[in-house]
């Protein structure tokens, strides 16, 4: 479907001719390019966006970006990574609705093991992440990289590229999370649903961090969610629509806590006057939540830890 093009693009130098070589396959009759790109951490480079000025120099016909929120240092992910996660996808949805994401699935191992530049993310780390881009409308989700390897570095000196599956093939935590977690409910109704679905921008966040302070009730559309509990909380609601089923509404919620579970109330109210009955559930049926109200409802719902 598309020729793998510059890797990573880091300097708008590469941009111009990444537009006139795709240009120039597509006249011939070939494949758009296609590749990832990774935005700045500081979103803003010389004061533009640089994704900004990616997607309006290179014009790709996917936008595909990998952006990884685990590092050496934190452990686990800071909220700060997390937060660098939540502006790129964003940013990416407003310049491409159904963007691409290719979460982390690697991290770079020392002889002493401990992590240089990467480290590999815990299966809820990467859950999180995966689920904040499906969040934010993203319509398509793989992984770098499949299989480890050795590799060496003047940085990093000799190292070893820990990945999804080891060097001889044989599983990681990362890849029972995606083969029996992501994959299925991705191959069945949260992906199918998710497919006719359009993010509509709106989000609703709802986070505490480090405060003794009550956490007030966050509140958009038809959604209130308020955290009772004790400690951290950092949850992300992504409101969708679909245009062929305007009185549905739909929203995905992602608990960004990557260390423990996490217990939300979230009341539904009325959207739409002009019906008595409401029904409010999970388009995943394994997580059994079913109901119908008539005015708004009132129920309290348990995350697991990312």
């Amino acid at each position: 479907k598309y020729w793998y093009s510059h890797d990573e693009p880091y300097s708008q130098d590469a941009y111009v001719p990444m537009h006139i070589v795709d240009s120039l396959v597509q006249e011939a009759g070939g494949s758009p390019l296609i590749t990832e790109f990774y935005p700045y951490w500081g979103i803003t480079v010389n004061g533009d966006s640089q994704l900004v000025k990616y997607y309006n120099t290179v014009k790709p016909e996917k936008l595909m970006i990998d952006y990884y929120p685990a590092v050496p240092d934190y452990i686990p992910t800071r909220w700060e990574d997390f937060e660098s996660t939540r502006m790129q996808f964003q940013i990416a949805h407003s310049l491409q609705p159904g963007f691409w994401y290719v979460g982390q699935g690697f991290g770079f191992r020392l002889q002493n093991n401990s992590w240089c530049i990467w480290r590999k993310p815990e299966p809820t780390e990467l859950s999180a992440a995966i689920m904040l881009a499906l969040a934010h409308g993203s319509k398509g989700i793989m992984f770098w990289n499949y299989d480890s390897y050795s590799s060496s570095s003047d940085y990093c000196g000799p190292y070893y590229v820990d990945c999804i599956v080891d060097d001889q093939l044989d599983p990681t935590s990362l890849y029972d999370l995606i083969k029996n977690n992501l994959a299925p409910r991705l191959n069945g109704a949260l992906g199918s649903t998710l497919l006719n679905l359009d993010y509509s921008g709106n989000y609703l966040p709802l986070k505490r961090f480090n405060s003794p302070n009550s956490l007030p009730p966050a509140h958009f559309d038809f959604l209130t969610m308020t955290f009772n509990g004790n400690g951290d909380c950092n949850f992300h609601s992504g409101f969708f629509e679909n245009s062929s089923q305007p009185d549905n509404n739909y929203f995905l919620t992602a608990n960004i806590l990557t260390t423990s579970a996490n217990n939300v109330n979230m009341i539904v109210t009325k959207s739409n006057q002009n019906y008595t009955n409401y029904r409010f559930r999970n388009v995943e049926p394994q997580f059994s939540l079913d109901t119908t109200f008539n005015s708004s409802l009132n129920i309290d719902y348990t995350f697991p830890a990312g």
